[in-house]
C-alpha cells in the first residue's frame, strides 16, 4: 500500500492481520484505517488502536438490542424529566410511549 493510503475493514476482524497493521499505523508506512471489526471484539480497553491518532474505530454493530448496547455502552441513564432512556434512543431526544421500556 502506498504511504498516502486508508485501510477500512466492515467486514471481518481476520480479515486484516492487525499485528501487521499496528505496525504499519505506528511507523506511518499507511496514513490510516478506520475499522468497526477486530479480532477480538468488544475492543480491550488498552488495544492500541484506541490510542492511534491514525485510527478511528467504532464498535462493530449490525444491529441493535439493547444486550448489544449494554456490552459497548453499560447500562442505560434515565432523563429526570421523560420516561426514556439513552440506551433506547441512541442518545436522540423521544417521547414517552415511542420505544418498549423493559422496567
Amino acid at each position: 500500500m502506498k504511504p498516502t493510503s486508508r485501510l477500512i475493514n466492515t467486514s471481518r476482524g481476520p480479515i486484516v492481520d492487525e499485528p501487521s497493521l499496528i505496525k504499519a499505523l505506528q511507523s506511518r508506512a499507511i496514513a490510516g484505517a478506520a475499522i468497526d471489526v477486530f479480532e477480538e471484539e468488544p475492543l480491550a480497553a488498552q488495544h492500541p488502536f484506541r490510542s492511534m491518532d491514525n485510527v478511528i474505530a467504532t464498535p462493530h454493530i449490525g444491529y441493535v438490542s439493547e444486550d448489544l448496547y449494554r456490552t459497548f455502552y453499560g447500562p442505560p441513564s434515565r432523563c429526570p424529566d421523560r420516561r426514556e432512556t439513552s440506551l433506547e434512543t441512541g442518545g436522540a431526544t423521544r417521547r414517552s410511549g415511542s420505544l418498549p421500556h423493559s422496567d
